[in-house]
């Protein structure tokens, strides 16, 4: 059996939405649910959109070369 796939064989995955924590059932053959992957739905993927274009998220500091570096050593793993 697939890793992503489970007990009854389906491709369906349990997650927790990033923008409303709330655990949704992820289907990979839904076509609005990839649209909107890694929130629930489309609402919660608009809102944290929102959230970057009001200014509300933002990064704290410059980008430094240390911090690509390490982020190449994670995706090496």
């Amino acid at each position: 059996m697939d890793a992503k796939e489970n007990r009854k064989g389906t491709s369906k995955r349990r997650l927790v939405c990033l923008m409303c924590r709330e655990t949704f059932l992820y289907d990979e053959t839904d076509i609005d649910m990839k649209k909107a992957f890694p929130f629930c739905s489309a609402r919660c993927k608009m809102a944290d959109l929102d959230g970057w274009f009001t200014e509300e998220y933002r990064i704290s500091r410059s980008i430094h070369q240390d911090d690509l570096e390490e982020e190449e050593a994670k995706s090496e793993d």
